[in-house]
């Protein structure tokens, strides 16, 4: 435990950056919705951005991938050579207001690659809450490999009953970094930096499940699967460490929400009345039954955060919105130990605007 987290060295902006404008939701969100990218871009225009470091995954197809990585390279250069950062040493509590009218809490932390593991049966420190999609990690590689900076979006849950770590939070001097809305209706996010966590650190030695388990990754695995693939093969010091944001499983304001799936076929009504038919009750039977269900008609899905967004999907794409049933959270790490990894895509935390923002960001 000693070494899988320390205070993070991180940049932000300096003053007189938009932080609305530099702050950007996880590249893995609406990946069916390119006019949202197409909203958030024109409101960035030429602004500083985190748009400009990361390829949203919406564009992961398109004919103009090889000219966005390329500029990427060419942001990533500008602002490492411009003096447009502060650096700060420390943990950073935050603050973020959610769209169920609730705050999130949690920490910004680094965490050791080395201690993460996706890989079945692990008994890792630090292990994947869902099914990694093996084929989904080169393609995020060489996004994350163009960029000199890491942008995690990464969200760790941890089992605190008892809220011992936010009581450390709370009793720690904290200096304010930021507190402004996030754009594209992401809420407020007010973030306090920690200078000294030793009894942070001590709170957490005193979490870890029988002393084999800390976090379960409940947001951007696969950002975090290809953070621990680039590592693996440079074995860089500079890249054992990345940046995560823990949340204690039983705050209040974080809601397991199902991930729901889009399916494109052109028999709608022949593929709900099958399905109705057969669907299990199980929230977690019935997500490996609809993607079984799926696969075996060779059928394209998506995977979408939010019955909005889902059934405006489907009126637009003449496609098949399943709608599927949230899981109780109070299983979920026991689920784990026992079981493993839950069926990839199982659920989120929360709606697609409540996903992680890249904010801090740490040099490679």
């Amino acid at each position: 435990m000693k070494n899988t987290i320390k205070k993070p060295k991180f940049l932000l902006p300096q003053e007189g950056i938009s932080l609305e404008k530099w702050a950007c939701i996880a590249c893995d969100q609406h990946t069916s919705d390119l006019g949202y990218w197409q909203e958030l871009a024109k409101f960035v225009g030429e602004e500083v951005s985190t748009l400009n470091l990361m390829l949203p995954e919406v564009y992961l197809h398109s004919d103009n991938k090889a000219r966005r990585l390329e500029a990427i390279k060419k942001h990533c250069r500008t602002y490492a050579s411009t003096s447009i950062f502060n650096e700060y040493n420390g943990f950073v509590a935050i603050e973020r207001w959610v769209s169920n009218d609730a705050i999130r809490k949690g920490l910004l932390v680094a965490i050791d690659l080395q201690d993460y593991s996706f890989e079945v049966g692990t008994k890792a420190l630090i292990r994947a809450s869902e099914g990694t999609v093996l084929e989904r990690i080169p393609p995020r590689v060489e996004g994350k490999e163009v960029c000199d900076f890491d942008l995690s979006h990464t969200m760790l849950l941890y089992n605190d009953k008892d809220f011992i770590v936010q009581k450390a939070i709370n009793s720690s001097d904290k200096k304010r970094l930021y507190d402004f809305e996030l754009n594209m209706g992401g809420g407020r996010i007010r973030g306090e930096l920690i200078e000294s966590g030793d009894k942070i650190l001590e709170a957490f030695s005193k979490v870890v499940i029988g002393g084999q388990m800390l976090f379960a990754v409940g947001d951007g695995n696969h950002s975090l699967a290809s953070a621990k693939a680039i590592y693996e093969k440079t074995k860089d010091i500079n890249k054992r460490f990345v940046l995560a944001e823990a949340v204690n499983l039983y705050d209040e304001a974080l809601l397991f929400e199902p991930i729901h799936r889009l399916v494109f076929t052109d028999k709608v009504s022949e593929f709900i009345s099958e399905l109705q038919a057969q669907m299990p009750i199980c929230p977690i039977e019935s997500v490996r039954f609809v993607d079984d269900f799926i696969k075996a008609k060779n059928l394209e899905v998506d995977y979408i955060h939010g019955i909005e967004h889902l059934q405006k999907l489907a009126k637009q794409n003449n496609a098949v919105a399943v709608e599927l049933k949230p899981m109780n959270k109070s299983d979920f790490f026991s689920y784990i130990i026992k079981n493993g990894a839950l069926p990839k895509k199982t659920f989120s935390m929360g709606e697609a605007e409540d996903k992680r923002y890249y904010l801090e960001i740490m040099r490679n």
